[in-house]
């Protein structure tokens, strides 16, 4: 005799009934906890996997035991979890059970710290006034106040419910990329029961966003998740007054200023044809009106030209973030041609007010801009050596003004004296010892012939404001090493060490990690994770690290510098497929990586591309071993970020040599989308002459690539040239 349905059910799975009337996803099941989960809202019963893939879906009511069925045979060993609602069930359900055991038990008690934590800001519609008849678009801001980043990967799922008529359930499920700590994005509702839009009925709703509503993610609070607004529809579309001098509310308004004014090429002579640009930034306590065009008008005293502008974004720009707008109209052209002179430059934005702003005053920013009476005739240079002359060449890593050999080591001067340290150290309990005990300003300094072994201890912390130093190229010294081998059950992201504070620094130490080829393993060693703004990394050795040598992650700051400095520094064997960093920025981080000598990696520089993520490499020499599989030394990836793909914010890379010249997709430089700000890539040196030495995918702007020298020989190229995928 089979078992009774719900015993069968209760062996294998969480099966959970109530009687309340709107049936919703369980807030206890968190991504991991399941395989597969079954959940409906009164109007369709869907089951999915913990990634957000639907296996199958159908009528609540009707189709339950068909969509129950499919989740079951969709596991083969694992759980199925059926969340709170009600089910009617036409046919019975076989469960067929391999190993009974107790009932799985579907929660897990959150960590009290170390998690992301999702909360809906914002509830948003277009249009924002609607009217019986309109069609609505629902938007909301998420946020992470939590103290960890979310999984890249996972759908970021926000929910929107209205009482009465207004409609069945929207959502949005198209946001994947990580949101660090303290940030923030707006999404918009892509999908639905009955589409992704509702149908305006005259009247007055509660509107419910709920953010993570089917527990994709693991979060330090689960209850915070729904935030509720009250949407009015009125009868009839209303009679819009025009009022041109509306006077703008204290608060709860953008605010937009021009940060910045800059022009292309940066140094025009006499006949250049000028291009303008400006970042504006929303400094407001609200996201400027989406679809509103967010212009810029450029003007300029003398005889430079009239009156050009930019009119073409109209995205909505959140409190506290900017965009670089470029000039795309004018009366006479979009660009200027000039002439000899100095000029006044003047950019507006919102120049003809089409948004209301918290303040119409701070609109105007004035910079000089002065052109040359000729442009200068650039003379391609000799052939670079790891070691360049400072201040020698204009092209390439030669241009080195810094006053150290590139890759540090011999001849390094800024050295930390063993006579100046607090701790000396050569053994692993040594060093963990005095990691524990050091306070802001103290040097632990290792000594020049240790070999410390790190394997099996992992994210060993370096407080703030200490120095961690050995002697690398002192009278020839190596410097201290410190390594992890091979380990046989190692955790997921295995980190050496992790930067705790601000104002680190760790110099003249060779680093080795356990993975020096191009195998693929189960785990992410990375040799320096930092977090920490105003960090210095110098005159290392950096190798074996197959996730990444060094990771900078959400520093942020001012300036690159400020984020994260990187410096004179032998990077090599970070190769294993699809990772294999030198150094990669990730989760909003930034460095300036200057005068590194790097080889053997499968990308040297690389970015995550996520809003915020950029860097500055100057004087570095990529060396002449470029991997079979793509092997791109500078990267910066792509992330969608609505209809378009991003690749972070700003990425300059100028006076660089590169000497790969194979093999075919050995190309230096790729960008994976368009960048927020842009990529300025000049004065390089790339040997490499198989195809254009920068790719991008995912668009076609937002590079400019100006007097780069191609090929060993050193032809100059003015522009470009660029290969767009």
């Amino acid at each position: 005799m089979k078992k009774p349905l719900f015993l069968a059910l209760a062996l294998c799975m969480v099966f959970a009934m109530a009687a309340s009337a709107q049936a919703a996803p369980s807030q206890i099941v968190s991504e991991g906890t399941y395989d597969v989960v079954v959940y409906t809202d009164d109007t369709e019963i869907i089951a999915e996997d913990s990634t957000g893939q639907v296996i199958s879906s159908g009528t609540a009511g009707t189709d339950d035991s068909e969509v129950i069925q499919a989740a079951m045979k969709a596991v083969e060993d694992g759980t199925v979890v059926i969340a709170a609602g009600n089910y009617a069930l036409s046919s019975s359900i076989e469960v067929e059970v391999a190993n009974p055991a107790a009932t799985p038990t579907p929660t897990s008690t959150p960590v009290p710290s170390g998690e992301p934590d999702l909360v809906v800001t914002d509830i948003s519609w277009e249009p924002a006034n609607p009217a019986n008849g309109d069609t609505i678009v629902m938007k909301a801001v998420i946020k992470n106040q939590g103290n960890a980043p979310t999984p890249a990967g996972t759908i970021h799922g926000v929910a929107f419910t209205s009482d009465g008529n207004l409609g069945s359930k929207v959502w949005s499920d198209d946001f994947k990329t990580s949101i660090a700590p303290g940030e923030w994005v707006a999404v918009t509702a892509n999908g639905g029961f009955s589409g992704a839009t509702w149908d305006a009925v005259a009247g007055t709703y509660t509107i419910q966003a709920w953010v993570d509503d089917v527990d994709r993610m693991v979060e330090e609070n689960e209850d915070n998740n729904i935030l509720t607004r009250t949407m009015t529809v009125s009868a009839a579309a209303p009679t819009l007054t025009p009022t041109p001098t509306a006077t703008p509310t204290p608060s709860g308004n953008p605010d937009l200023v021009v940060t910045d004014v800059s022009w292309e090429p940066a140094s025009p002579a006499n006949g250049d044809t000028i291009v303008m640009k400006a970042p504006i930034k929303n400094q407001g306590n609200a996201p400027t009106p989406a679809g509103t065009i967010h212009g810029v008008a450029f003007t300029s005293d003398g005889n430079l030209g009239s009156k050009v502008w930019s009119d073409d974004f109209r995205t909505s720009i959140a409190p506290g973030e900017w965009v670089t707008v470029t000039a795309n109209g004018g009366s006479a052209g979009a660009t200027w041609d000039a002439v000899a002179g100095t000029y006044t430059i003047q950019a507006w934005v919102d120049d003809v007010d089409r948004m209301v702003e918290e303040n119409e005053d701070n609109n105007i920013l004035t910079r000089t801009m002065t052109v040359g009476a000729a442009a200068p005739t650039p003379t391609p240079t000799r052939t670079p050596t790891p070691t360049p002359t400072p201040g020698q060449n204009t092209y390439g890593a030669d241009a080195n003004p810094t006053g150290n050999p590139i890759g540090g080591g011999a001849g390094y001067t800024n050295i930390v004296s063993r006579n100046s340290a607090d701790f000396i150290v050569d053994t692993k309990s040594e060093l963990i010892s005095a990691l524990q005990s050091a306070r802001s300003g103290d040097i632990i300094y290792i000594e020049g012939n240790a070999n410390i072994d790190m394997s099996g201890t992992y994210n060993t912390r370096i407080p703030a404001g200490v120095t961690l130093a050995s002697n690398r190229g002192e009278n020839g010294a190596s410097g201290g090493r410190v390594y992890q081998s091979k380990q046989s059950s190692p955790p997921s992201t295995a980190v050496l060490f992790r930067i705790d504070g601000q104002n680190v620094r760790i110099t003249g130490l060779r680093i080795e990690g356990p993975e020096k080829d191009t195998t693929s393993v189960s785990y992410k060693p990375i040799g320096i994770y930092c977090t920490q703004q105003n960090s210095e990394i110098d005159n290392c050795e950096i190798w074996g690290w197959c996730d990444a040598g060094i990771n900078m992650a959400g520093t942020g700051g001012s300036g690159m510098k400020t984020g994260g400095y990187i410096h004179h520094n032998n990077i090599h064997h970070c190769q294993m497929d699809g990772y294999g960093y030198g150094i990669v920025v990730t989760a909003g981080g930034v460095a300036l990586i200057e005068a590194n000598y790097f080889d053997y990696n499968r990308h040297s520089i690389a970015g995550d591309g996520v809003a915020g993520d950029g860097y500055e490499a100057r004087y570095n020499i990529c060396g002449p071993h470029a991997l079979a599989t793509s092997p791109h030394p500078f990267d910066m990836h792509g992330t969608a970020s609505g209809s378009t793909t991003i690749a972070g914010d700003e990425i300059r890379i100028h006076h660089n040599t590169f000497l790969a010249t194979s093999p075919s997709g050995a190309y230096p430089i790729a960008i994976r989308g368009v960048p927020r700000v842009g990529a300025y890539i000049d004065h390089n040196w790339f040997y490499y002459t198989q195809q254009a030495p920068v790719w991008q995918t995912d668009g076609r702007s937002g590079i400019t690539m100006t007097d780069n020298l191609i090929g060993a020989a050193g032809t100059l190229s003015k522009s470009g040239p660029i290969k767009y995928v």
